[in-house]
């Protein structure tokens, strides 16, 4: 599972329970806006961090564990791996 597919499920997880990315935030015990960011895999989060956010959304630990969910390429989020960084 890559970035991209971890990030999806986890928005999906996220509509289907009706959650805020605030309520998360609490959870995780961080900003809203620094969540916002590492759960569209913008920004690296540490292992226990993302346990909390699989545990809370009810997802596989897999999601937790993808390559590179919790350390993307700064400023590359959602951008083909064989682009040049501008």
């Amino acid at each position: 599972m890559n970035r991209e597919e971890a990030t999806e499920q986890i928005l999906e997880a996220k509509k289907e329970q009706e959650l805020t990315f605030q309520a998360i935030a609490q959870k995780v015990g961080a900003h809203k806006v620094w969540t916002t960011a590492a759960l569209l895999g913008q920004h690296p989060m540490s292992a226990e961090q993302a346990g909390t956010v699989v545990d809370l959304l009810g997802l596989d630990s897999e999601v937790a564990r993808a390559p590179d969910a919790r350390q993307p390429g700064r400023g590359r989020a959602g951008r083909p791996n064989h682009l040049p960084h501008p």
